[in-house]
């Protein structure tokens, strides 16, 4: 069996260093960007899988102070709809538990 990749995604920054933000958020406006996820990587059957656990400490985007965050993954060079995948949005929330598997083929 292949060996399970687990990481620890952060992020501390400005928008201009990371990228658009329009992409990252949906909305516009500049925020720092902030943040950890939580994830794993297995390789299985032909699928890679990659298990989106947690995220915490997001930057806020609404007036509320809370977002709407879902992460988003490609399986590079390949960023056509067939290797994206993405987690179901939490609301309201800048520290959202997935505990979702998202499978490429």
């Amino acid at each position: 069996t292949a060996p399970v990749v687990k990481g620890t995604l952060r992020r501390s920054g400005s928008s201009e260093s990371f990228g658009s933000t329009l992409s990252l958020y949906g909305v516009k406006g500049d925020y720092t960007i902030t943040g950890e996820v939580l994830f794993g990587v297995h390789y299985k059957d032909g699928r890679l899988l990659v298990n989106v656990e947690r995220a915490k400490g997001l930057a806020a985007t609404d007036k509320g102070g809370f977002s709407n965050p879902y992460i988003k993954t490609y399986l590079l060079p390949d960023k056509s709809q067939h290797s994206k995948r993405k987690t179901d949005t939490k609301k309201k929330t800048l520290d959202p538990v997935y505990d979702q598997i998202l499978k490429v083929s």
